[in-house]
């Protein structure tokens, strides 16, 4: 009897040691949500292309009485779809107390249109192959449609524009010339034959007379430079 009592006392004492680590270092890191989103499996708003995208990832460090120290873990995020890509981020940026949620903010890559799917992976660094929690979420990304101009109240106020044209120093030369000038589509044309003034100052003055009769222009005989 004696000796079975020292072997059973050997046995828990051997149990002990070797349950110890497993309480001492129990933790576990919860994915909550994806852009404010709770999971599983949320799908994300439309996104615009963008080359920083920023992805927010809301944890939990649910253990009841272990804090979880700068840079022991590791959030791995793989996306699959129109923008491939894989991103790496030590976590968390500074101590997590236990039973406290804390974020995590990736600039990732929505360049392309389409869809995509966001796996977020969590592990520990000292034991890589080891995931401790994992969730998707979809994001398709959509050219923005171009909207209408909706300004109300505003009015537009037509633009004045002056146009200086200069037609010459002297008298014209052939028995008939035609001067013409086009003014949004509406083209004023003033004839010269050999029996009226042929001179550059009658000219202008005889096409701004024309212009002036048509609104909403205005035109005027400014003289030689």
């Amino acid at each position: 009897m004696r000796i079975l009592n020292s072997f059973i006392k050997q046995i828990l004492f051997f149990g002990i040691i070797l349950l110890s680590p497993i309480f001492l270092f129990s933790q576990d890191i919860r994915i909550d949500s994806f852009q404010g989103i709770a999971v599983p499996s949320p799908t994300i708003p439309d996104a615009c292309p963008t080359l920083t995208y920023d992805f927010g990832t809301v944890f939990t460090n649910t253990s009841l009485t272990e804090t979880l120290t700068t840079s022991t873990a590791t959030l791995k995020i793989t996306v699959v779809g129109t923008n491939p890509a894989t991103y790496y981020v030590d976590i968390p940026g500074s101590d997590v107390e236990s039973n406290t949620s804390f974020t995590v903010t990736q600039s990732i890559s929505m360049l392309n249109p389409g869809p995509n799917t966001v796996t977020a992976e969590v592990y520990y660094d000292s034991s890589p192959g080891s995931i401790i929690d994992s969730k998707v979420a979809d994001i398709n990304v959509t050219r923005a449609a171009a909207s209408p101009l909706n300004t109300p109240g505003l009015t537009q106020t037509p633009r004045q524009q002056i146009v200086e044209i200069l037609i010459g120093t002297a008298t014209t030369g052939s028995s008939t010339e035609t001067y013409s000038i086009t003014l949004s589509g509406t083209t004023y044309t003033h004839t010269v034959t050999a029996s009226t003034s042929r001179s550059a100052d009658n000219i202008a003055t005889a096409l701004a007379t024309l212009i002036n009769a048509a609104a909403p222009f205005n035109a005027s005989n400014a003289g030689a430079p």
